[in-house]
C-alpha cells in the first residue's frame, strides 16, 4: 500500500491512498455518500476486493485544513477502443487481434471504475469546492500516468447535470466525447394500473401480452403461499433464494450474447456486492415453481431505484418473456414502493423506451499525453465515440 500527500498554493491538501481499507468508512462517507450509493465506502470495498478487470485503484482525498472536502476514485485497466464502434467494425478488430492481440487495446487511467453504470466517482463537500477538487484530481492523475507510463487519461461518466465538473478539465487539455446513454423513468403514477392506463394502446398491449406468460401469478413482494410447480412468480429476494454464484451463471448467459459488451464481471464481484451491500441491494426473481428463470439486481438509495444487472435462462427467455417481464416487475416495484425515479441503466434502449424510459446523453473527458495523438483522437472523436442515435417514442397519451 502507498500513501502520497501534497499541499497546494490555495491551502488544499491532497492525500492519495492505494486501498479503500486505508480510509475509515465514516470519514469517506461523510462527504462521498451524499452523492449516492455508488460513492460509498462499502461499494468501493466490494469492487476493489473482487478484482474486476484486474484494475489497480487509487483513492484521492482533498482536505481544506483538517476537513475532508472532496474524494475521487481512480482505476487503471486495459480497454478496447472499438467498444463503441459499429458491430461490423468490432468484428473486424476481433479478426485483427488474432494476429495482433494488442490491436486497439490500450491501458487507461480513469477517474472512474471498471463498471459502466453511468456514474462518475467525484464527490465534493459543496459546489464551492468542485472546481478545486477536479483540478487536484487531474493533477494526481497526471503524476500517476507519468510514473506508471500510462498515455491515456479519462474522466467518466457524466450526465447532463454533472457537466459543470468537466469545465476545469477542458482547460487542462481534455476533450469531451460521447459515452453510452442511460435510460431513466421518472415516476408520476400512484399505482401500476395508473401507469398502464396512461400508456397508448400499442405499448400497453405489448406489456399485457408479455404478462400473460405469467398466468395469474402477478404477485410480488412475495406471494403468501408456497410456489406451485406450474405457476410463474415475480418476487423480491435478499439473496436467500438466489445466491451470488447462481446469479453469475445467469448473468454470463446474457453477457455471452450481448452485442455491446461494456465489461464482463466475475463471480467474486457479485459475492462481494451481496455481502457488503446486503441492506442496499435486492434481487427481483422470475420463478417457475422452484426453477429460477431470471433475476435483476436492484439498488435502492435516496429516492432512486437503480437497475444494475440482469441474468436469465436463455432456454426459457422467449417462452416467459423473461427480460421484458423483469422490466415490468422493476417498474411495478418502483411505483408501489414510492421511488421518485428508476434508473434503467445503459443499453437495451428499444425495450426500455417501450415501457416509458427516457434516454439521457452521457459524456466522458479524455486526454492523451502524446500531443500529436491527442490531436488525432480529438479530430476523430465523432467516429471513435459517435453519438448514439435513439429515436424518441411517444409511449404515454399525455
Amino acid at each position: 500500500m502507498t500513501r502520497a500527500s501534497s499541499q497546494t498554493a490555495d491551502g488544499l491538501r491532497t492525500v492519495v491512498l492505494s486501498s479503500i481499507d486505508q480510509v475509515p468508512a465514516e470519514n469517506w462517507d461523510r462527504v462521498a455518500s451524499r452523492q449516492g450509493l455508488f460513492w460509498t465506502h462499502r461499494f468501493f470495498r466490494a469492487l476493489e476486493s473482487s478484482g474486476v478487470e484486474n484494475a489497480s485503484y487509487h483513492y484521492v482525498l482533498v482536505y481544506d485544513a483538517e476537513s475532508l472536502v472532496g474524494t475521487a476514485v481512480l482505476s487503471s485497466f486495459v480497454v478496447s477502443l472499438d467498444l463503441l464502434l459499429p458491430r461490423a467494425v468490432q468484428k473486424g478488430c476481433q479478426l485483427v487481434r488474432k494476429l495482433l492481440p494488442g490491436f486497439m487495446r490500450i491501458k487507461v487511467l480513469f477517474c472512474g471504475v471498471p463498471i459502466s453504470f453511468g456514474k462518475h466517482t467525484i464527490a465534493c463537500a459543496g459546489k464551492d469546492y468542485a472546481a478545486s477538487v477536479v483540478t487536484r484530481v487531474a493533477s494526481v492523475m497526471n503524476d500517476l500516468a507519468v510514473r506508471e507510463s500510462i498515455r491515456y487519461l479519462c474522466f467518466k461518466e457524466f450526465a447532463q447535470r454533472d457537466l459543470t465538473l468537466c469545465a476545469p478539465l477542458e482547460g487542462l487539455g481534455y476533450f469531451r466525447a460521447n459515452s453510452v446513454p442511460r435510460v431513466l423513468l421518472p415516476i408520476r403514477w400512484t399505482s401500476y394500473q395508473d401507469y398502464l392506463r396512461s400508456m397508448r394502446h400499442g405499448y400497453r398491449r405489448a406489456i399485457l401480452s408479455s404478462l400473460q406468460a405469467l398466468g395469474q401469478k402477478w404477485r410480488v413482494w412475495p406471494p403468501d403461499e408456497a410456489p406451485v410447480a406450474e405457476d410463474v412468480y415475480l418476487r423480491l429476494d435478499d439473496g436467500q433464494r438466489c445466491s451470488a454464484g447462481h446469479f453469475h451463471e445467469l448473468y454470463v448467459q446474457v453477457m455471452s450474447r450481448t452485442v455491446v459488451k461494456l465489461e464482463t464481471l466475475n463471480a467474486r464481484f457479485f459475492e462481494r456486492l451481496f455481502a457488503e451491500m446486503r441492506n442496499d441491494v435486492k434481487l427481483l426473481l422470475l420463478e417457475k415453481g422452484d426453477r429460477l428463470l431470471g433475476a435483476a439486481v436492484l439498488a435502492n438509495y435516496q429516492g432512486t431505484l437503480t437497475f444494475l444487472f440482469v441474468g436469465f435462462d436463455y432456454e426459457r427467455r422467449d417462452e416467459y418473456a423473461v427480460y421484458l417481464n423483469l422490466l415490468n416487475g422493476i417498474v411495478r416495484y418502483g411505483i408501489e414502493s414510492g421511488w421518485g425515479v428508476i434508473d434503467l441503466g445503459q443499453t437495451s434502449y428499444w425495450l426500455k423506451q417501450r415501457i416509458g424510459g427516457q434516454t439521457e446523453p452521457m459524456h466522458f473527458c479524455l486526454k492523451c499525453r502524446s500531443r500529436w495523438f491527442h490531436s488525432l483522437l480529438k479530430a476523430s472523436r465523432r467516429f471513435l465515440f459517435p453519438q448514439t442515435s435513439i429515436p424518441s417514442l411517444r409511449v404515454f397519451r399525455d
